[in-house]
């Protein structure tokens, strides 16, 4: 993760570089560096995506499966299509994180817990940051809860690239805050607190360092749909689910074809006869709710 420090002293180094200094576009675009500039977004979580890159992802999605002259009900069905085949490839993925296994490179316990947790490929990018701490070295500290670690190849790395990283402890929590401020900004921790876990004998990741979102159990409790089943451990999202499924039910009778005057009625009347029962079935639970609180225990 480029620090604020390194992105000065490498802007520094091509403005004289390239004798840039007198430059209006290079002023202009230095004035604002605190408005796209990585360095200055340490603190704020971003999980490796720039500002613009989600919404050309879902332009570009959109563009695979719907062209801008069709009608309302073939942007329905496609729009449809494109939400089932989306949700098929997240099971798909969500299948391979729990049967594909997980080859460490070191036998570290600290690997290990990675894999455990960490979905495939968010560990493949733990790994890369592990890869990283072995470059770094442990430095004297005067105080208990601060480190300092220092890259063993300092001497051959750019003059603008920063050697020497400070790691702050908060031992209540066990929260490591190094200045890289890789983990506020992605959510995995960097190689140099991954160092200062494998110098203190840390067999585990710190639970405050572990993102519900890369783990494996992030959709704990939300609605998975196997056949006709749903389960959900949250009703509100059970609800969502519900009036999904019957919606895309309906579109799909609509958009049938050889819908005549004949089979528009059979399908009214239908409609109606359920729309009935519904209120039936809401009636009925709402008697038997009241003739239940009314009943002496």
């Amino acid at each position: 993760m480029l620090t604020v420090e390194e992105f000065e002293k490498s802007w520094q180094i091509i403005i004289d570089k390239y004798c840039l200094k007198d430059d209006a576009f290079m002023t202009r675009a230095y004035e604002v560096r605190e408005m796209w500039a990585k360095a200055y977004c340490q603190k704020i979580f971003y999980a490796r995506m720039c500002s613009t890159q989600r919404s050309e992802c879902v332009n570009h999605m959109l563009k695979i499966y719907i062209v801008c002259k069709y009608s309302i009900n073939a942007f329905v069905t496609q729009y449809t299509k494109l939400i089932d085949d989306r949700e098929s490839c997240d099971a798909m993925a969500e299948k391979n994180s729990k049967q594909r296994s997980i080859k460490m490179q070191f036998g570290y316990l600290l690997e290990k817990h990675a894999s455990i947790i960490y979905t495939p490929r968010v560990y493949s990018l733990f790994e890369m940051e592990l890869v990283k701490s072995t470059k770094y070295i442990l430095l004297p500290s005067s105080e208990d809860n601060m480190f300092e670690v220092m890259h063993v190849e300092a001497e051959s790395r750019d003059a603008w690239r920063k050697v020497k990283y400070i790691i702050k402890v908060d031992e209540n929590i066990g929260y490591y805050n190094c200045e890289c401020g890789l983990y506020q900004h992605f959510g995995v921790i960097c190689s140099h607190i991954i160092r200062i876990l494998l110098i203190r004998g840390l067999s585990k990741i710190p639970d405050c360092h572990i993102m519900k979102r890369w783990n494996k159990k992030a959709r704990a409790g939300t609605v998975r749909i196997t056949g006709q089943t749903d389960f959900t451990e949250n009703e509100e999202e059970a609800r969502s689910v519900r009036h999904k499924m019957l919606y895309f039910d309906v579109v799909a009778l609509v958009n049938q074809e050889g819908i005549d005057d004949t089979t528009c009625a059979i399908a009214k009347s239908n409609f109606m006869r359920c729309k009935k029962e519904l209120v039936e079935h809401r009636l009925s639970r709402t008697t038997t709710c009241q003739i239940g609180h009314g009943n002496p225990s």
